[in-house]
């Protein structure tokens, strides 16, 4: 994908969340962790996309991390969730992530 196209990607998702953490976890990989209201954390290295469905809900293309680096970055008050497989590929509802934040990568 070109760095234009990926400029209006990033653009058109702030439009739809504009939250802080989607244009930084669009732009930049790292260790980020997406908290859902179930209480469990999904352990992410970015947001790839963000779309708007038929029903008008909006999503999040993530890409996970493995479990072992999740594991790995995960502070004792929570539960990461990595992949489960090699398949890192992951889509959520924003509906459900109630918090946002950037782990240690040490």
């Amino acid at each position: 994908m070109s760095t234009e196209n990926h400029d209006i990607e990033v653009q058109e998702a702030i439009a739809l969340l504009p939250a802080w953490f989607v244009s930084r976890m669009m732009t930049d990989v790292w260790y980020f962790g997406l908290i859902l209201d179930s209480g469990f954390g999904l352990a992410i290295d970015r947001i790839t996309r963000v779309t708007r469905a038929a029903d008008g809900s909006i999503w999040l293309d993530v890409n996970m991390l493995d479990q072992p680096t999740a594991k790995r970055l995960c502070p004792p008050s929570m539960t990461l969730v990595g992949a489960p497989s090699k398949r890192t590929a992951a889509s959520v509802a924003a509906t459900h992530v109630v918090w946002a934040l950037e782990l240690t990568d040490t």
